[in-house]
């Protein structure tokens, strides 16, 4: 599918932007699922941390859009004319394009630049101008997403807090390693059969799976209810029936 849409006209735009939107997430959780699959099979414990918290934001970014972006649009009582339809589409630019790293000058091989404009960034001199400078195409904050999920369903959060740490150089990626020994001891030993790695994926794996594939079908139902004058592809009804 073309990232370019075959036609200027605004509401066939959006339509494209849509459908191009929908199967960004659907490829990309197909891979995170296949991520975990192979991590649960192979013990990585870490790579199932990545493969959790990575679900977990692109649930949540989807969700956020559809609701906190999206809607207020659609659901206003003046309808959806050639205007409106140009802000979604400004949206649908965001939602695919925005980024926090200039893969423009990482494309053109500027690394020095990518460098210079890093050490802007962080400094307390320039990083209000670079900050402006940025906010065009700067993407959403994702914990701002989570947080959103996570008043409707607090576990989101709970689990996007859990799936972080365990990600991260401190201790919850240091208990993935961590083992029981026969005394009880906890020890370091990846050929034990008490390793608390196991049993983490044990007790969290039904839930991940809850928050996150548990909610493709809704959002997917949200996601082409947006659709301007265009049935539901075929493939998608035979998705959600």
């Amino acid at each position: 599918m073309p990232h370019d849409p075959p036609s200027k006209e605004a509401d066939l735009v959006h339509n494209h932007y849509l459908k191009l939107i929908y199967n960004h997430y659907l490829i990309k959780l197909v891979l995170n699922g296949d991520l975990i699959i192979h991590s649960v099979k192979d013990s990585n414990y870490i790579a199932y941390a990545l493969a959790g918290r990575s679900f977990i934001e692109h649930v949540a970014v989807w969700r956020y859009y559809l609701v906190e972006k999206y809607a207020p649009i659609l659901s206003s009582s003046k309808g959806i004319g050639f205007e409106e339809a140009l802000i979604l589409i400004k949206i649908h630019k965001k939602h695919l394009y925005g980024t926090s790293f200039d893969w423009g000058q990482w494309l053109k091989k500027d690394y020095s630049g990518l460098e210079n404009d890093y050490l802007a960034k962080i400094s307390d001199k320039k990083k209000k101008q670079y900050d402006k400078e940025s906010r065009e195409n700067a993407q959403v904050n994702v914990l701002t997403c989570v947080q959103k999920s996570a008043k409707i369903l607090p576990k989101i959060g709970v689990y996007y807090d859990m799936f972080c740490d365990l990600v991260h150089p401190n201790f919850g990626s240091n208990i993935l390693l961590f083992s029981l020994s026969g005394d009880n001891k906890i020890v370091i030993n990846n050929q034990s059969s008490q390793r608390i790695g196991d049993r983490l994926i044990e007790e969290t794996f039904r839930d991940l799976f809850l928050i996150t594939y548990g909610q493709i079908n809704e959002l997917t139902k949200s996601h082409f209810s947006m659709l301007l004058g265009e049935s539901l592809p075929l493939y998608i009804i035979k998705r959600i029936r």
